[in-house]
């Protein structure tokens, strides 16, 4: 406190100097307006010099409350033992956020009910129904127990990104078609044709966003067909990316994984007259997680890792 009066006292004793040696100077000026500029000068430093005083002021003010503060640290560090030449920071313990019970430690944690299922047809199937659910009745793997084997379902236990794979065995002489259905809702039709005395196969991948309760199997479509069995024709699945109704929860598990991305489409009519290097115009766009595709370009745009375009396109001249 006495360093704070000091420095004030010091300040304006300078002050009433300089401005007892103005007047001395201007009185013993001839020229009026030689002394008007002089006085405008003079006045202005004169403002400035008592912006300076309170400059001088507040930082001495300043000085003293940073040295209370030095003094009330020091006195916290004597009382908790630790010698200033090695202070520690002391830092609360963190946690992870949880929403909803959710921890983020790694990938698979990230899921909260991991999926994935794969089934195969035992025997052959004979006088299949229009509409009739193919039955994959041996599990081989069912992780979160989604799939039916009795049903022939698979019963979303969450919402989220789905992959599924489908592959079936025509018997020899047979002409079927298949269609895959979410919710009794056609996505997307298989087509086999073998001829007499050999095997057909077809496969297909797709990709389905699901809400919890939602069902994915697939259905005959020609009345009284058979399948083959043997575990040649499988039906599995898995859980690529669980979303979640609460938006904390979003947040939390979702923004290390918003560089997954996944899509779904289909041709929906017959196309002919191809040109060499045509893309093939998907244009029924099923899932689009991301919207990395566009049916418009007919095309994937990578959303990470560069601007690389990706199409299917036709490789023969007409």
């Amino acid at each position: 406190m006495t360093f704070t009066i000091l420095v004030l006292f010091v300040n304006v004793f300078v002050f009433a100097n300089q401005v007892e040696a103005k007047k001395e100077l201007l009185s013993g000026l001839e020229s009026s307006d030689l002394r008007e500029i002089l006085e405008d000068i003079f006045n202005r430093l004169d403002e400035k010099d008592r912006e300076l005083v309170e400059y001088g002021r507040v930082n001495a003010l300043q000085q003293q409350r940073i040295q209370e503060l030095e003094n009330q640290l020091n006195s916290i560090n004597k009382d908790c033992d630790l010698k200033p030449a090695t202070k520690q920071v002391l830092k609360p313990p963190m946690k992870q956020l949880k929403p909803d019970g959710v921890e983020r430690k790694s990938r698979q944690n990230e899921l909260e009910h991991p999926v994935a299922f794969y089934a195969t047809l035992t025997n052959h199937t004979f006088h299949i129904g229009t509409g009739q659910p193919i039955i994959f009745d041996r599990v081989v793997t069912n992780v979160g127990q989604a799939y039916n084997h009795v049903l022939g379902a698979f019963i979303a236990p969450v919402s989220g990104v789905y992959v599924f794979s489908v592959t079936l065995f025509a018997m020899p002489g047979h002409t079927t078609a298949y269609n895959v259905m979410k919710n009794d809702v056609f996505i997307s039709r298989m087509y086999l044709k073998a001829p007499s005395g050999n095997y057909e196969t077809a496969a297909q991948t797709f990709i389905l966003q699901l809400d919890k309760g939602d069902d994915v199997n697939v259905q005959n479509v020609s009345p009284d067909e058979a399948i083959h069995g043997y575990n040649y024709s499988t039906f599995s699945g898995f859980l690529l990316q669980q979303t979640f109704g609460n938006p904390a929860a979003v947040i939390a598990i979702q923004i290390e994984l918003y560089h997954q991305k996944a899509f779904f489409a289909t041709l929906s009519n017959h196309m002919y007259y191809f040109g060499s290097g045509q893309p093939i115009g998907l244009g029924r766009v099923v899932t689009n997680v991301g919207q990395i595709y566009t049916h418009i370009l007919e095309a994937v745009l990578t959303p990470v890792a560069g601007s690389d375009v990706c199409s299917v396109f036709d490789l023969s001249v007409l």
